[in-house]
């Protein structure tokens, strides 16, 4: 049967989705991008295939402030060119995510809500249920989002293992409980030497998926307008990642080898290797 979308082809309808990276690269800003899309049903320009199916949206915000929060939305909207003025329904907590479960839900409801974003999960379940283990806080959080009746979008954090690692890893941090309830999983790959600089090069890259095949890693371009440190805008456009010797990792080794092949010409397999 098709897969129906929220935002094609990353988000399925009604279903519970993951993108998890190491803390400061850039997953917020993604997820900000990924609400502008869906609240005003703006399909991604950029040469990205981004196709939403316009609906409210709510952030759940744990980890910023209202403030960060709308700078990156006013900032995105100018990049696309959105001049509708309405906002993207906010809600900063401060408590884990079971204590306020009756406001949130009262939230979507009361707004006709059809993406939530969690941001993030780490921080959502911490200090929660006492006595309940890692796996139990696990399935509790995925049970109070699908209360939700609508798709949800959670940010989570990998390991410091991760971190580390030149070929990432490929589930969040903690229990296996979050690699088994969540539907569709995505790692973002943002190198370290581009942290600090207004053109990111990201890898978008698909770990797991429950109702078919897995994409292709996408590569995902931002460009910062900044002046005198004022955020002006944000571009968000697609990029190679075969181009780029940061993220090419990321691609299967005969993808690799095949790359490798078409620029170089024939070579010794141990020039390969």
């Amino acid at each position: 049967m098709k897969i129906d979308y929220l935002l094609d082809p990353i988000l399925p309808m009604n279903e519970p989705v993951t993108i998890y990276t190491a803390g400061g690269k850039g997953k917020s800003i993604f997820a900000d991008y990924i609400a502008v899309l869906v609240q005003f049903g703006i399909v991604a320009d950029g040469n990205l295939p981004f196709i939403p199916r316009q609906c409210n949206v709510l952030y759940l915000d744990w980890e910023a402030d209202a403030e960060t929060h709308r700078r990156y939305i006013t900032a995105i909207k100018r990049g696309l060119k959105v001049e509708f003025v309405q906002d993207i329904k906010y809600l900063k907590i401060d408590r884990p995510l079971c204590k306020v479960m009756d406001t949130v839900r009262s939230m979507v409801k009361r707004h006709n809500i059809g993406l939530t974003i969690i941001d993030s999960q780490m921080a959502a379940t911490a200090s929660g249920t006492p006595g309940l283990t890692e796996a139990q806080i696990a399935s509790e959080y995925y049970n109070n989002i699908h209360s939700l009746k609508c798709t949800t979008l959670t940010i989570d954090h990998i390991t410091k293992q991760g971190m580390i690692s030149s070929n990432g890893i490929e589930a969040p941090y903690g229990s296996v409980v979050k690699y088994n309830r969540s539907r569709s999983q995505f790692e973002l790959r943002l190198p370290d030497e581009e942290e600090d600089s207004d053109h990111k090069e990201f890898a978008l890259i698909h770990r797991k998926f429950n109702l078919g095949r897995k994409q292709r890693p996408l590569g995902i371009a931002v460009d910062f307008s900044n002046n005198d440190n004022e955020l002006g805008w944000l571009l968000f456009s697609n990029c190679s990642i075969k181009d780029n010797p940061l993220l090419e990792k990321v691609l299967r080794l005969p993808v690799r080898i095949k790359n490798l092949l078409v620029s170089k010409g024939s070579m010794p397999v141990k020039d390969i290797a």
